[in-house]
């Protein structure tokens, strides 16, 4: 008895809970697809790298020249000031830059303390100077950040 249940637990796990476990009907066929096909990933990627429906694809627009696209959008329209404006502040002669601070890594061999402690190497990490604000190739060393 133990060895049919077992044998039927084995087959329904093996057979991908596709009809066992899917409380959903499998009748799906693309029922709200507008623009284009319903097809396979298989068969769309075949159409696609064999040049079968190069013709749909200039058609739709995708194909067409910067003249013969239509009029911009709103949204296009503000990407294109946004990225005018990060533009102009990445090219601005008067950009303050950072200059990060100097660090040194100090090497302590292993040593004895008073107590007969026994200290291993390690590395200490010390500032020699703090971060400095770069205006226009001068050192501004009065706002210097700590």
């Amino acid at each position: 008895m133990r060895k049919l249940i077992f044998y039927l637990v084995l087959a329904t796990a093996l057979s991908g809970c596709a009809g066992a476990m899917n409380p959903y009907s499998s009748s799906f066929s693309c029922p709200n697809f507008k623009n284009g096909r319903c097809v396979s990933v298989e068969t769309a990627y075949k159409d696609s790298t064999d040049g079968k429906y190069q013709d749909l694809w200039k058609e739709s627009g995708a194909g067409k020249s910067k003249k013969e696209k239509a009029a911009p959008t709103q949204v296009d329209l503000y990407q294109s000031a946004l990225y005018g404006r990060l533009n102009g502040l990445l090219q601005s002669p008067v950009s303050p830059m950072v200059v990060p601070p100097q660090v040194m890594r100090v090497l302590v061999l292993p040593y004895t303390g008073t107590d007969d402690e026994l200290y291993m190497e390690r590395y200490v990490y010390l500032f020699l100077s703090g971060p400095r604000w770069l205006l226009n190739d001068a050192v501004s060393s009065s706002g210097a950040a700590r």
